[in-house]
């Protein structure tokens, strides 16, 4: 695997871990105890996430041929609220509600990120890497936003 390659899944993997600390950190800080389920759901799904990102690195180190994923659209799938709602700062007693708004903020970010460094890139192998993580992030944010529909729309 080529050093560039290994630097983006190492920043990639970085990344993960530092929002799982961040999730399970805040198991010590929000006091509303409704939310730690969902707080520690995120953290898994980080974990999970940059498990994926190592078995990959592992992967393309070995040499093993068509292993980069390739391809898939961009196209802007959820209802974009992570674009529509103001930031929240999280509390002790913030609800379950800002959590969501911050999860979903903090996934974009990271999308918007990756789909960055990809217009950067050069057509080649980094530029579709940034493109998967740009999509993976996408979709996390997704499952956020449909979660945040499905639990804080409905209560109005």
């Amino acid at each position: 695997m080529n050093t560039e390659l290994k630097n983006i899944l190492d920043l990639a993997i970085t990344f993960e871990r530092q929002s799982q600390l961040f999730y399970t950190g805040l198991l010590d800080t929000i006091e509303n105890r409704s939310v730690h389920g969902l707080l520690k759901e995120l953290a898994d799904s980080e974990e999970e996430h940059g498990k994926r990102l190592q078995e990959l690195e592992s992967r393309l180190g070995s040499g093993e041929d068509g292993v980069l994923p390739r391809g898939g659209s961009m196209a802007e799938e959820g209802q974009g609220l992570a674009s529509l709602l103001e930031p929240v700062e999280l509390r002790p007693d913030s609800p379950f509600q800002d959590v969501l708004i911050h999860a979903m903020k903090r996934e974009e970010k990271a999308h918007q990120f990756y789909l960055g460094m990809e217009r950067l890139s050069e057509p080649g192998e980094a530029r579709d890497l940034f493109h998967y993580l740009a999509r993976q992030e996408r979709e996390h944010r997704n499952i956020i936003e449909r979660l945040y529909d499905d639990v804080v729309y409905r209560e109005f």
